[in-house]
């Protein structure tokens, strides 16, 4: 406790020195947490809002063979291998059949290729909180034919709640269908690009277009609690599943590996149901390259600014032992022991860097509000990666803020050993007399 007091009295008595020494490592630190949470605020945004739009964490889709030898996708409500899901994740949420297919959304001369997503608004009621009305509303069961359109594809389109517009799909014998629906409602750009990615219509109504019966669909989404690492999970389910002997198709390591499997699975014949796993990260992979770069970015950052905090640390306390030679002789004359004053010093470093950090952390914290106050207009754009309802979305991991200190103090204490070290060995009688 000595130790403290002594080395407070000091850091108190060096206000400028300190502060600009605190100063840079609250710089540095703010720089790497604001980085970060970029990054993090990315991936959480996808993951736990906008991808429960396109995908689920999870998805299983089952592949048969139909009356022509065609390889479909189809699972039915019964179906005991997705019904499996709900044993093997035990922070799964909600398990959600859809009907996904490709579609041409058409009105006058202006036509818009889109994925088309079937799904039932009754059960799914989180999708009204996602999908932000724009105008218009939700799906009803009043809305048979209604399809819900991104707000950038009803401009192109030039239509609005109400109008009718042609869809043209084929159903799964390869027939083409063509019918009219109508826009029910425009989701908000406020989302992003994500928006943008798909329409929406009852699931119902679209397995009626597929020619697929009523109460299936293509593919089951599971959305879990945590869903990050969803691509391992994936992968530990599909072992689950192969383990009570339900038909699969392999999932090799390489995905691109996995796509080619799919497609000679395509020109085989075989019977029943084989089923395919994919993860959120299989099918937006895009994302998690986003967010790679920024945790990729972020380490850079990091290693670059400590090793300037690191000199600058060195540099300080060799300034401060050289300015206080004096001083370091007199209490070693007046017989304070190496170790003492060794541990003075490194205090005095610990208490810069605790000080640094503290005014580090309060930095990120302020620059990271500000930034998610101000209103972005991507203008469906790149930018509208970065964005949510068009604000920047961040994230200040506590787990990341605690490691990054941590590293800091430690390296700081490596930083700070050999110069106090050498101060804690000088010989007391030299170091009087060596300053006039």
């Amino acid at each position: 406790m000595r130790y403290l007091k002594l080395a407070l009295k000091n850091t108190a008595r060096e206000k400028k020195r300190s502060f600009l020494l605190a100063g840079a490592i609250a710089f540095g630190l703010s720089v790497i947490l604001l980085v970060s949470a970029v990054g993090d605020g990315l991936l959480d945004s996808f993951l736990n809002q906008q991808a429960g739009m396109i995908s689920g964490h999870i998805v299983m889709k089952g592949f048969s063979l139909n009356d022509r030898d065609r390889m479909v996708s189809r699972i039915d409500r019964d179906d005991s291998a997705a019904a499996l899901g709900r044993e093997f994740f035990p922070d799964l949420e909600r398990m959600n059949f859809r009907t996904t297919t490709y579609g041409t959304l058409i009105n006058g001369s202006e036509a818009m290729q889109q994925m088309i997503i079937g799904i039932d608004p009754e059960e799914e009621t989180g999708m009204k909180k996602l999908l932000i009305m724009e105008s218009g509303r939700y799906l009803t069961e009043e809305d048979e034919q209604g399809v819900l359109v991104s707000e950038n594809l009803a401009e192109e389109l030039m239509v609005g709640p109400g109008d009718r517009i042609m869809l043209k799909t084929r159903t799964q014998q390869g027939m083409q269908n063509v019918t009219e629906v109508a826009v029910t409602g425009i989701i908000s750009g406020d989302l992003g690009m994500i928006s943008d990615l798909a329409v929406f219509v009852r699931r119902a109504y679209l397995n009626r277009l597929l020619n697929i019966p009523e109460g299936a669909s293509t593919e089951v989404h599971y959305f879990l609690a945590d869903p990050e690492g969803s691509e391992e999970r994936a992968t530990e389910f599909w072992r689950y599943l192969n383990g009570r002997n339900i038909p699969l198709v392999d999932r090799p390591g390489d995905r691109a590996e996995r796509q080619e499997l799919l497609a000679r699975l395509s020109r085989q014949e075989w019977e029943g149901t084989r089923y395919y796993l994919s993860s959120l990260e299989e099918d937006i992979p895009f994302v998690f390259v986003m967010s790679s770069f920024f945790n990729g970015t972020a380490m850079i950052v990091m290693i670059i600014l400590l090793g300037i905090i690191l000199v600058g640390v060195g540099n300080t306390l060799r300034m401060v032992i050289y300015e206080r030679r004096k001083e370091i002789g007199t209490l070693r004359a007046l017989g304070m022991r190496r170790a003492p004053l060794l541990w003075t010093l490194l205090c005095e470093m610990l208490l810069i860097t605790l000080l640094g950090t503290a005014a580090g952390i309060g930095i990120a914290e302020i620059v990271g509000a500000a930034l998610r106050n101000i209103t972005f207009d991507g203008g469906h754009s790149f930018m509208d990666l970065f964005l949510y309802r068009n604000h920047m979305s961040l994230v200040f991991a506590p787990e990341r803020i605690l490691t990054t200190v941590l590293t800091i103090v430690v390296l700081v204490g490596i930083a700070s050993y050999l110069p106090a070290r050498k101060a804690a060995k000088l010989d007391p009688a030299k170091a009087i007399h060596s300053i006039a």
